[in-house]
């Protein structure tokens, strides 16, 4: 069998293929890098509204959601929902801290969880339930943007989304997103 450098080139460029093919198909974090915050966005909002939405990792000041893995391998059910109904997309609103509210189809009694964001910047922050069946029911749900994590600015540069996830975190595909873009204005 005779070798050349192109054969070796061939089979270089298979191996590398072999290698990154498993990893890309799993949906892990190599293979999910927008997950983690480098500013990729994408308009596929599960809500039906048209508007853009980032599909970044995130969790509170210290923790994400892929940390909160309890092992729970149950999906986020296909007629889940998320969204933010105390603004709407293109409002004006004040520069500095603001408090959003929302819904989802959450019931409570599941392994969900839902996190807000700002401009893509990781991490996502823990939103707080506000259903009536106790802290983990997130059917009703609120998240103030302060100092501690990021608050409006002045402009058209404000890109509030939430994301809503039950139980691991590791694929992209089992979440919901809703985005809403306000004009922060002194």
């Amino acid at each position: 069998m005779k070798i050349t450098i192109k054969s070796i080139m061939v089979f270089v460029v298979l191996s590398g293929l072999f290698m990154i093919a498993p990893a890309l198909m799993s949906g892990n974090a190599f293979a999910q890098s927008y997950e983690y915050g480098d500013s990729s966005s994408s308009s596929d909002n599960d809500n039906g509204d048209s508007s853009s939405s980032s599909d970044n990792d995130n969790g509170d000041s210290s923790t994400t959601p892929s940390d909160n893995d309890n092992g729970d391998s149950s999906t986020t059910p296909s007629d889940s929902f998320v969204e933010i109904t105390s603004h709407d997309d293109g409002e004006t609103v004040p520069v500095g801290e603001l408090t959003i509210e929302g819904t989802s189809s959450d019931a409570g009694d599941s392994n969900c969880h839902i996190y807000a964001d700002w401009n893509d910047v990781y991490p996502y922050q823990s939103v707080e339930a506000t259903g009536g069946d106790g802290s983990e029911d997130y059917s009703s749900w609120e998240f103030t943007y302060t100092d501690d994590y990021e608050t409006i600015t002045e402009g058209d540069t404000n890109e509030l989304t939430v994301k809503y996830y039950c139980g691991s975190n590791s694929d992209a595909s089992n979440s919901v997103y809703d985005t809403v873009n306000l004009i922060g204005e002194e």
